[in-house]
């Protein structure tokens, strides 16, 4: 991905207190990653179902019992005072559920039949949303849609000039409604509405239907998870850089086998990188070059194992004073796996 990266990586310390954080997940593998996404915002049509509240089902099923009754009729079978029941039908009204004729007397319309024989109707309201694209950076992956929790999230808008096509989010409106499931994207969105709409079709003023598109940065820790019945997933969380902590909720989730990102969860960054890695975290560990040299190291799962002299093993644990733990980051990239360091005695490099 080439994108900038944030001003600072966290340090061992905080990596290991997220991984404790992340126990409950059953975390297998931990990346930090600044993220670069397109906020969409647009105007959409959305077809809400909704459940009339206590009051107005008694008032509907009130007006069922007659093909037309007045207020007073009304006030008299309900007993509910006749502010309230004139309240709940001017609401009926308004959400197209009951008619005044020109009697004056109120009767059900076929929208408040339906929703007094099952408990909820649709509603067609227009609203802008907000919605997010993943963009790996890769010329042959369009921009991934990310059903992202805004709550904790640093959002960082970037100047960059990506572009973005619009035509990315038709395609997400016109898929089935498995993909929308399984992906997040909000199943009662039936339409997005352009700025260049027939004049017939213009329920909304033209700046309103203006599309906004903004590129942004997420730093979030992103961590492999398989549960017991579900399959492998990535879980990403938002990081709080002042502080270092994580949002108290998933911030994303990406399929590790079919998202733009997957190389970056598949593959394993090569040796020397992860030498480079250990070398770092020696010098500033008062190693030398001889001692970090002579050490043997082996990706395992999370840890990086690293096979040492047992006077330097038992020297490292004592001056830490972690129990032993520390965990380093390698990579130069916008996507840096973590690793624990895993110091066992015994094993050197030949």
């Amino acid at each position: 991905m080439t994108v900038a990266s944030p001003p600072a990586f966290p340090g061992s310390r905080s990596l290991a207190g997220w991984w404790r954080h992340l126990a409950p997940l059953h975390p297998r593998a931990l990346w930090v990653a600044c993220l670069s996404l397109h906020r969409v915002e647009a105007l959409a049509r959305l077809n809400r179902t909704v459940r009339p509240d206590r009051f107005a089902r008694l008032v509907l099923e009130a007006l069922a019992l007659r093909a037309a009754a007045s207020l007073d009729d009304l006030e008299a079978h309900l007993h509910l005072g006749r502010l309230i029941v004139r309240h709940v039908l001017q609401q009926l009204q308004a959400d197209g559920l009951a008619q005044l004729d020109e009697a004056g007397c109120w009767r059900l319309s076929a929208r408040g039949e339906h929703a007094r024989r099952h408990g909820e109707y649709h509603d067609a309201v227009q609203e802008r949303r907000a919605f997010y694209f993943l963009d790996s950076g890769r010329a042959d992956r369009p921009p991934e849609f990310v059903n992202l929790n805004p709550a904790g999230a640093v959002l960082e808008p970037v100047a960059e000039n990506r572009p973005f096509d619009i035509g990315v989010l038709a395609h997400c409106l016109g898929q089935a409604p498995e993909w929308k499931r399984r992906h997040g994207f909000p199943l009662e969105i039936e339409e997005i509405l352009p700025p260049n709409l027939s004049t017939e079709d213009q329920a909304a003023p033209e700046w309103q239907r203006v599309i906004l598109v903004r590129p942004e940065h997420l730093f979030a820790a992103l961590v492999r998870t398989r549960s017991e019945h579900r399959e492998e997933r990535i879980v990403g969380f938002a990081i709080q850089s002042k502080g270092w902590q994580l949002s108290t909720a998933p911030t994303l989730e990406l399929d590790p086998v079919n998202s733009s990102l997957a190389p970056e969860f598949k593959s394993d960054l090569s040796p020397e990188t992860w030498r480079h890695a250990w070398n770092s975290w020696g010098q500033a560990h008062g190693l030398t070059a001889a001692e970090m040299g002579a050490c043997h190291l082996e990706r395992r799962d999370h840890r990086l194992v690293v096979s040492a002299a047992r006077g330097l093993v038992e020297r490292l644990r004592a001056s830490r004073g972690e129990k032993g733990e520390a965990w380093i980051l390698a990579g130069e990239g916008a996507i840096r796996p973590a690793a624990l360091l895993d110091m066992v005695a015994g094993g050197s490099k030949k």
